[in-house]
């Protein structure tokens, strides 16, 4: 009874150390989660208070090596969230699962809803003519897929493949006079842009940023607020995931692109669930007041994750 009340009382110990330090004792390392920001202005979003809202651990249907790569729409009161999961399933791969909820802050994992037999990532979700689209990052098949919704937010068909060939990243879309696609050329390790009338084809644009690390990679959905368009990106510098800059696109036409940079709007914590790599943001805009979505890595181990998901429970 007394090894046993020690042993409780270790644990107890380093529970408290956990919660009090911010990092972990023992287990294995982990990646990326799922956070929020919040805030007034989009200049000025801070972290939520019970981060991460979403970890590897609530993943159910697959073990997962991390989530990341988040997206998320509103439609009649509900909050879909769309991020890529790693899943041990054959190999190490991505796949795309759901989480959903009323609440932005309480988003309920549900399942694998895109898988293929290579790495898919960055689910860029979008609403048009009434119908919801998905570009995917497929660079590893060397193509860019554009998926439809069948039935959302679960069923998605192959609606149409563009750019066979390339190897792509980080499909990220708006709609001005026209579509514009930016998407990184991992070849030629560019920002490429191209336009389309009605998705059904791409017209190259232009090229821009040829091995910039600091601003060739989209970090996130752009956003545009107050007749301002931003552009999200993954300043990869000195490392993958070292932060997310933003951008204010000032000239976008068949013609020519310009944009100046504004801020930093994500960086790691240096402890806890971000504390080493950001690289994506989706942002929210409801009731004059902003959500941002983000993704972020970790070197802490992952019993911390565990223990935290816990005590939520009760705290």
């Amino acid at each position: 009874m007394y090894i046993i009340t020690i042993i409780l009382l270790l644990i107890l110990f380093f529970i408290i150390y956990q919660q009090i330090s911010n990092k972990a004792i023992w287990g294995q390392r982990k990646k990326y989660s799922i956070g929020l920001y919040e805030g007034n202005s989009i200049f000025d979003l801070k972290p939520y208070a019970k981060n991460p809202i979403l970890t590897k651990f609530d993943v159910n249907d697959v073990t997962a090596s991390f989530v990341a790569d988040p997206f998320i729409i509103k439609e009649d009161n509900q909050y879909y969230l769309f991020i890529e999961v790693k899943s041990k399933r054959k190999r190490d791969i991505g796949e795309i699962g759901i989480a959903i909820g009323d609440n932005i802050k309480n988003l309920k994992y549900q399942k694998i809803i895109i898988k293929e037999d290579f790495h898919l990532s960055y689910p860029y979700v979008f609403k048009y003519k009434d119908n919801f689209f998905m570009f995917l990052e497929s660079g590893e098949n060397k193509d860019l897929r554009l998926y439809k919704a069948s039935n959302f937010p679960f069923e998605w068909k192959l609606h149409k493949t563009f750019l066979e060939g390339k190897k792509l990243a980080d499909p990220t879309l708006v709609y001005l006079d026209k579509f514009y696609l930016f998407v990184t050329d991992m070849d030629k390790n560019s920002l490429d842009i191209y336009s389309s009338k009605d998705l059904e084809s791409l017209t190259f644009h232009s090229s821009h940023y040829q091995n910039d690390a600091s601003k060739n990679r989209n970090g996130g959905r752009i956003f545009i607020d107050n007749g301002k368009i931003y552009r999200f990106v993954q300043n990869c510098k000195n490392y993958y995931g070292e932060k997310v800059d933003m951008y204010e696109i000032t000239k976008l036409d068949e013609n020519s692109f310009e944009e100046k940079f504004i801020q930093t709007i994500l960086s790691p914590s240096k402890k806890g669930w971000n504390s080493y790599q950001m690289h994506n943001i989706d942002i929210l805009k409801e009731n004059n007041k902003y959500f941002a979505i983000v993704d972020g890595g970790s070197k802490e181990k992952e019993n911390f994750y565990i223990i935290n998901k816990f005590l939520r429970k009760f705290l």
